[in-house]
C-alpha cells in the first residue's frame, strides 16, 4: 500500500494517524527501513509472511528515496505492506521514528532490509513477551547465514568494563590476571539475560 509523499517529511505532524489508530489493534507491528536495498528485501518480507503459529501482523516499510526500486517492487509484490515514501534520505533513525509513529500494534518490531526470520521466530517473541510483563525489550538470538551466532548485546556495564573498551584490549584485573571486558563474545547467547547494549532489539 502506498503512501503519500507530502505526509512523510519529517517534523510534520501526521494529523492522519488518528484515523489509522481507530482500527483494530494488532499483536505485532514490523518497521523495516530502506534504501536501495531491493535484492534483499524480498526474502526478508518473504520470511515475514511465512511466519507460523503467531496471529496476523502489520508490517510498514519505510522507504528513503531508494533508487533502484525498492519502494515500487514491494507495492507490486507485497501488497499488504505500507509503504511509506520518504522524498528524501531521512536516515536509519528517522525513517525507524516515521514507521513507528504509524503502527498500531501492542509490540513494535524494528528488523534490518537483510534479516530473514527463522519460522516461528515471531510467535517465540510474542510468547516471551506475554509471559513477562517486566519485560520491555527483547532481541532475539542472531546467526549468520551458515549458522554462525552472531554478536548482538552487552552485558550491563561497570567502570572497568568501560576502561578496558576504551583500552580495546583486554587488562590486567587488580589480582593480576588477565581479563577481557563482559563483551557479546562472552555471553552464551541460550539462555535469557539482562543486557545494557543490544542490537535487534524488537
Amino acid at each position: 500500500m502506498g503512501w503519500p509523499k507530502d505526509l512523510i517529511d519529517w517534523g510534520q505532524s501526521f494529523s492522519v494517524i488518528g484515523d489509522l489508530m481507530e482500527t483494530a489493534l494488532v499483536d505485532i507491528s514490523v518497521v523495516i527501513v530502506t534504501w536501495n536495498v531491493k535484492r534483499y528485501v524480498e526474502e526478508c518480507l518473504e520470511s515475514l509472511q511465512c511466519q507460523t503459529g503467531c496471529p496476523p501482523i502489520e508490517v510498514i516499510v519505510v522507504d528513503n528515496a531508494s533508487s533502484d526500486g525498492t519502494a515500487d517492487f514491494i507495492d507490486k509484490f507485497f501488497t499488504s505492506v505500507m509503504v511509506v515514501r520518504n522524498s528524501s534520505n531521512l536516515g536509519f533513525a528517522r525513517g525507524n521514528s516515521i514507521g513507528v509513529r504509524l503502527t498500531k500494534g501492542k509490540y513494535i518490531c524494528m528488523i534490518n532490509p537483510d534479516v530473514k526470520l527463522a519460522p516461528g521466530c515471531l510467535a517465540t517473541i510474542l510468547a516471551f513477551m506475554e509471559q513477562d510483563s517486566s519485560v520491555e525489550m527483547l532481541g532475539p538470538r542472531m546467526l549468520s547465514a551458515d549458522g554462525r551466532v552472531q554478536r548482538s548485546c552487552m552485558r550491563f556495564r561497570g567502570a572497568w568494563n568501560v576502561f578496558c573498551r576504551a583500552a580495546m584490549t583486554g587488562c590486567i584485573s587488580p589480582s593480576g590476571s588477565t581479563r577481557r571486558p563482559k563483551s557479546a563474545a562472552a555471553l552464551p547467547y541460550t539462555t535469557d539475560l539482562e543486557l545494557y547494549n543490544l542490537r535487534g532489539g524488537s
